[in-house]
């Protein structure tokens, strides 16, 4: 849920709204998505070292753009369950010379996303939460991780 704050402003005749709010993402805190990583980093976080102001700066980014990228590797892999189990159960063995196999369409596609957007949580992950928890960390053939 977003909420944004607005001065009154005015529109016409009409006074607009102070408040705004927006739902940013179809997943609420119990999806698995959104409950294991904002609970697991936090816990990772009590045990570390760092400064309270760069813990919150890490919990921001979870709770911010992380659990959209893995939302949707979650959401590409529901839909191939759904499929291989529409497969199953469209296959009929049969003794004809002819026999028709349900597939699964787009499947390269599908996990060429997969692929793309859990490289991409990595990535973030890499470059918002490790480079700003562990300043000393360097990359220095970062290029190799952009593949």
């Amino acid at each position: 849920m977003y909420l944004n704050f607005h001065s009154g402003l005015k529109c016409g005749a009409r006074k607009m709204a102070q408040f705004v709010i927006k739902q940013a993402s179809g997943r609420g805190a119990s999806h698995p998505i959104t409950a294991r990583l904002s609970v697991q980093m936090t816990k990772i976080l009590d045990f570390s070292g760092l400064d309270k102001a760069v813990k919150d700066d890490v919990l921001k980014m979870c709770l911010g753009g992380l659990p959209s990228r893995l939302g949707k590797c979650w959401d590409i892999w529901k839909h191939l369950e759904e499929e291989q189990n529409r497969c199953k159960i469209g296959y009929t063995p049969s003794d004809n010379r002819v026999v028709q196999i349900p597939q699964i369409l787009n499947l390269d596609r599908d996990v060429d996303n997969f692929l793309y957007e859990a490289k991409n949580f990595l990535r973030d992950i890499a470059e918002l939460v490790l480079c700003r928890c562990f300043p000393e960390l360097t990359y220095p053939n970062a290029g190799k991780f952009y593949i």
